[in-house]
């Protein structure tokens, strides 16, 4: 049995594999559990809204024999069990609408008959609604705590089930419902089985939602923020600052998933006109913001880092901050003007500033040229400095450390620590803090 950090580890397995004739995602053959039971959850979900999906009221509102059952009715009732079990049990949170208005003490069936009220549109749109805020709510619960993470609400007889046992009773729901479906759908136009594939469904597949236009800037947003206000800000736990900007990286756990990604930060950037620096690899996606204008960290930034930890929550995937960090090499230098053009020509870098080279496609690291007062022939004419995330810098040194290095100076420390290799090569372990 893993134990939650290797559940947590472990996200990086995409949830769904192809879809079938049907536009049914398909679960993974051979996965690790999360993926494979969020895989399950999403075929039955699927099935679910192919059966209900291409019909009129009177198609949604049709009954089998005695039974009161309708398609419509399946579809609210199943939203509004997607809204209990993750957002009231597993995150402890008010019922929301149309839930809140409704006594179910005196009507505890409300959902299954009410549905005959509803438009097709508004019952596709209600049960989408859920879907999506049930994957964020998921994702998030994994996020804190893998599939052991506990709900915040309990049994009658004070035991609270894991999200595993939550995920589990929710296939469960949707397995003997998807059976119901089947018999009123064959009612209702003959269609079976694996039918044709042509019905169209409202399923949804986990995608970003659609999300607020960025795209008007408000007075002030583009004023520099401190690396401490940005971190104060509430939702950009995902980010650290690093010597450029703000840094994110997302284990998306296949280059599909990340594409899906990527699409949803370009949505959002090009609706905010602001750009971040994206970097798409086979088992992630890695981002960085600033704003240019203000040659650093802005409001702008803390809403758009906002906006694409959403969008990520919304496809499933998990950001890792451990996985964020800035290279940068810096050479000492008593004559910077003198060895600045050499380093430029044979790198193909642009000067900014005056101190720093850089590369101009974003790929490789900054080169910054460090005034000497005085010449130290004792010690090397280069070194690194990296930049981590401030909360990752006590396990980085201790690494460096115990891998054979020794501390050289921690006077300026937080600000950065000197370290150097068994032969006196040195690097400069560095974090925001201690600079503003």
């Amino acid at each position: 049995m893993m134990d939650a950090g290797d559940e947590h580890q472990r996200l990086d397995a995409p949830p769904l594999t192809t879809p079938d004739a049907q536009s049914r995602p398909e679960p993974p053959v051979a996965s690790d559990e999360t993926a494979t039971l969020l895989g399950i959850l999403e075929r039955n979900r699927a099935t679910l809204a192919w059966k209900c999906g291409g019909l009129d009221a009177a198609g949604l509102r049709a009954t089998v024999g005695a039974s009161l059952m309708t398609l419509g009715g399946l579809l609210k009732h199943l939203a509004y069990v997607e809204d209990y079990w993750f957002s009231q049990f597993l995150h402890g949170r008010d019922r929301q609408p149309p839930w809140d208005t409704v006594d179910w003490d005196a009507d505890p069936d409300w959902d299954w008959h009410s549905a005959a009220e509803d438009a097709p549109e508004q019952l596709y749109a209600l049960w989408q609604e859920a879907v999506a805020r049930s994957r964020s709510l998921v994702a998030e619960a994994l996020a804190d705590g893998g599939l052991d993470q506990l709900a915040r609400r309990t049994w009658p007889d004070g035991r609270a089930p894991s999200l595993r046992r939550l995920l589990i009773d929710m296939i469960e729901e949707y397995a003997r419902h998807t059976g119901h479906a089947d018999l009123l759908r064959e009612a209702v136009d003959g269609l079976v089985g694996e039918g044709s594939p042509d019905v169209h469904a409202p399923y949804q597949p986990p995608v970003a939602p659609a999300l607020p236009a960025l795209g008007v800037t408000r007075p002030g947003m583009t004023e520099r923020i401190s690396p401490r206000q940005f971190h104060a800000a509430a939702g950009v736990e995902d980010w650290r600052v690093l010597f450029e900007g703000a840094c994110a990286h997302f284990r998306t756990g296949s280059f599909a998933a990340g594409v899906a990604l990527v699409d949803a930060i370009g949505r959002l950037a090009d609706a905010a006109h602001h750009h971040p620096a994206v970097d798409l690899r086979d088992d992630g996606v890695t981002v960085r913001l600033r704003t240019h204008d203000s040659d650093g960290l802005s409001e702008r930034d803390v809403e758009l880092t906002r906006q694409i930890s959403a969008a990520a929550r919304a496809l499933g995937v998990v950001a890792d901050p451990t996985a964020v960090q800035t290279i940068q090499v810096a050479i000492d230098a008593r004559v910077a003007p003198e060895v600045m053009p050499f380093w430029r020509a044979v790198l193909g870098y642009q000067e900014v500033g005056g101190e720093d080279l850089v590369d101009p496609h974003g790929r490789g690291p900054s080169f910054w040229f460090q005034q000497m007062d005085a010449p130290r022939p004792q010690r090397n004419r280069l070194h690194i400095d990296i930049s981590v995330p401030h909360d990752q810098a006590d396990a980085r040194i201790a690494a460096a450390l115990a891998a054979g290095g020794h501390l050289v100076t921690d006077q300026y420390a937080p600000a950065w620590w000197t370290l150097a290799d068994a032969e006196g090569n040195e690097v400069d372990v560095a974090t925001w803090m201690g600079r503003d």
